[in-house]
């Protein structure tokens, strides 16, 4: 729809037939993704439960499901960047005041150093 303010231009009307089983399969993988990130299932789990469903609406359905050795990496890729990724170097490990100090009030770095 094309307007002018409050008056209307032209109005075109959308004929493109929705694609219903992508859009179900987008969901469900931005579902998936959500899940990795927030809970401690193992990824192989979550996406079996969630795409479980979308299996059992038909052949339809499971001809455009992806297997799961291809959404793997991703969906590992996508928790590991949420999560923070392991350090590469040892230099790359902060440790805070807290974690190094010992019992009797002295730092561990000061002890090794001497």
């Amino acid at each position: 729809m094309k307007t002018n303010g409050p008056d209307i231009l032209n109005i075109s009307h959308h004929r493109c037939t929705p694609n219903l089983i992508k859009n179900d399969l987008k969901e469900k993988i931005h579902v998936i993704k959500k899940r990795v990130v927030q809970e401690d299932k193992t990824v192989s789990e979550i996406y079996r439960e969630e795409m479980l469903e979308l299996y059992s609406k038909g052949i339809e359905y499971a001809a455009e499901i992806p297997m799961m050795s291809s959404m793997k990496s991703i969906l590992h890729r996508h928790r590991n960047a949420a999560q923070g990724g392991e350090p590469s170097t040892a230099a790359d490990i902060i440790l805070s005041p807290d974690m190094t100090m010992m019992e009797d009030g002295t730092n561990f770095w000061w002890q090794i150093l001497r």
